[in-house]
């Protein structure tokens, strides 16, 4: 997103907009902490970059912004459309098997890894 970061006003943004996937909270402090999702089966899924990094890479246009949000902000949209992206990758995931979610260039990735490959605070 083209907009600065602002670590509590994003973090807002993320527990409203992904609420609906489960329970939003936080790895550590400031813009190098982890965003976890809990889900109301308990599975807990981590995302792979930070909360600074997903700020930075879930871009949205303002064509589409307008299309699909026109009440929203850019930066409400943008979260709007992660959430769009993460619920897709959960429905196509195997849903025991998986712990990590990435965001890669148009899409949330899902996968396994291991407790020390995720490097958590």
């Amino acid at each position: 997103m083209t907009s600065d970061y602002e670590d509590g006003w994003f973090r807002a943004m993320l527990k409203t907009g992904l609420g609906h996937l489960g329970s939003v909270s936080f790895d550590g402090q400031g813009p190098c902490a982890r965003v976890k999702l809990t889900q109301s089966s308990g599975r807990i899924l981590v995302f792979e970059q930070s909360i600074a990094a997903i700020h930075e890479r879930i871009a949205i246009d303002e064509e589409t912004r307008h299309a699909m949000w026109p009440d929203f902000s850019l930066a409400a949209a943008s979260v709007a459309l992660l959430s769009i992206h993460v619920e897709e990758a959960l429905k196509t995931a195997a849903a025991a098997q998986i712990n990590t979610l990435s965001i890669t260039d148009g899409s949330v990735t899902v996968s396994l890894l291991q407790p020390a490959d995720l490097q958590l605070s």
